[in-house]
Formats: C-alpha cells, structure tokens, sequence
C-alpha cells in the first residue's frame, strides 16, 4: 500500500516544479524507482489553445537521476499526450515542460552543483 506521508517526502525531496511522486520501488543490485508524472490534470493545445482533458496515450520513459546516498534513483516519467476536442489533434501534458528525459538528470544536476 502506498503511504501518502511517504509520497508526500518524496515528492518533496525530488523538487521538481509541477511533478509529484505517484509510487515508488526499491530493486536490489538496481536503485530506487520513482514513478512521476505531472500535477495537472489537463493540457492546452499549442495550436488552438483549447484546454483537454482527454487523455490520449501515456509515454513512459526510464531516466537516471541523481543518486539518493549511495542509491541510484531513476524516474519512471509518465509523460501523457491528451487529444484536443477542438482540433483533434494530440498535444502533450504539462510535464512537456521539463523538456526531453534525455535532459532532466543534465539540468538537475547543473541546478544543484551551481545554483546556491
């Protein structure tokens, strides 16, 4: 079962703007899984401006984050993709913003070795 006090800490801890914590895992031999996704429930179409709420599809990605300790964390980003009901075509969710997975461990890591 998951506590949500331990969601809630974990959520925290990751500290990243508009994402929280939905479960998280520990694999022996391989590191502590986070599965994240983004707080709103919605997207705004880039071409019409239509909010939707029409959930699509869920890309799931795997990227490595920055160690916990000695553990090393990787997130499971559910990146959603909603259909607009406007001009039917696909937009992603507001987790768009943390720009690509390939990215995020480059920008966390620059945040918290340069910025005081």
């Amino acid at each position: 079962m998951v506590n949500k006090k331990e969601i809630k800490l974990l959520t925290e801890l990751l500290d990243l703007e508009g994402v929280k914590v939905r479960a998280h895992r520990v694999h022996v031999g391989i590191g502590i899984i986070l599965q994240v996704e983004s707080i709103h429930s919605d997207s705004t179409c880039p071409r019409c401006g239509t909010k939707s709420r029409r959930l699509h599809q869920n890309h799931r990605y795997i990227v490595k984050d920055l160690p916990f300790g000695e553990k090393p964390v990787f997130l499971e980003i559910n990146r959603r993709q909603f259909k607009c009901i406007q001009c039917r075509k696909p937009c992603l969710d507001a987790a768009r913003s943390w720009g690509e997975p390939r990215q995020l461990l480059m920008v966390r890591s620059y945040r918290k070795t340069v910025e005081p």
